[in-house]
């Protein structure tokens, strides 16, 4: 929970940063918060629609399981 925390910070510090955001997805995705760590992924997405935050964007938008590698 503290992950998400201080991402949280983070993307408000550096906003245009999708690292940030992507990040936070997985960190709201791993503590149940489903609909953040959407529109964490979402936020991700729109500043960059790359591979990564495609896949996390869609994949929570469609509501299957996020395979996470750590």
């Amino acid at each position: 929970k503290n992950a998400a925390l201080v991402l949280d910070k983070a993307t408000k510090k550096f906003p245009k940063s999708d690292i940030f955001y992507h990040l936070l997805s997985i960190a709201e995705y791993k503590n149940g918060n489903t609909e953040k760590a959407l529109n964490a992924a979402m936020s991700a997405y729109n500043i960059s629609p790359n591979k990564q935050n495609d896949y996390t964007f869609h994949t929570l938008l469609s509501g299957q399981e996020l395979i996470i590698n750590d």
